[in-house]
């Protein structure tokens, strides 16, 4: 059984640890731009006090998370991260339903080009590239290739 909630203070530690180890299982590639330290206190003290951050949990351990944010008119998932024990087991796409149903449309996100799985993961769920970014148009902090998917409307593959 998979609960959806509003993450809050207590849950940091275990956000982040789910953050670092995605990144660093299913993205090797794509190295961090910030040491472990600096993402955990980045997790406890900037996203989830100024986030609307939900976390996924089995039992009562988190497995996943993601933050939604509404800039210019949009829904913005900002942030989407599965536990790497927990990848096709549902986690994302239910956290990507809920953050649908709730944002207002279109609802958008950025994606590494160097992250294929999850370029797929959004691809199958109905999100188009927007636009692709490279070379001096990159304004990520990693510096790399990335795509701005958009889902225009609530069909959304699950």
């Amino acid at each position: 059984m998979l609960n959806i909630r509003a993450a809050g203070r207590r849950d940091a530690n275990a956000v982040a640890d789910v953050l670092l180890a995605s990144r660093k299982a299913l993205m090797p590639s794509i190295p961090l731009a910030h040491d472990d330290e600096s993402v955990r206190k980045w997790v406890a003290l900037h996203l989830i006090p100024c986030s609307r951050v939900l976390v996924a949990e089995r039992g009562h351990r988190i497995v996943g998370f993601c933050a939604l944010a509404e800039r210019g008119g949009c829904g913005w998932v900002d942030q989407l991260y599965v536990r790497p024990d927990a990848v096709d087991s549902g986690v994302g796409s239910a956290l990507l339903g809920y953050a649908v149903c709730e944002l207002p449309f279109p609802v958008r996100l950025w994606c590494f080009r160097d992250n294929p799985r999850a370029c797929r993961f959004y691809e199958h769920r109905g999100f188009e590239v927007l636009l692709r970014r490279e070379g001096a148009a990159v304004d990520n902090e990693e510096g790399l290739p990335d795509l701005l998917y958009q889902l225009s409307d609530r069909r959304m593959d699950l």
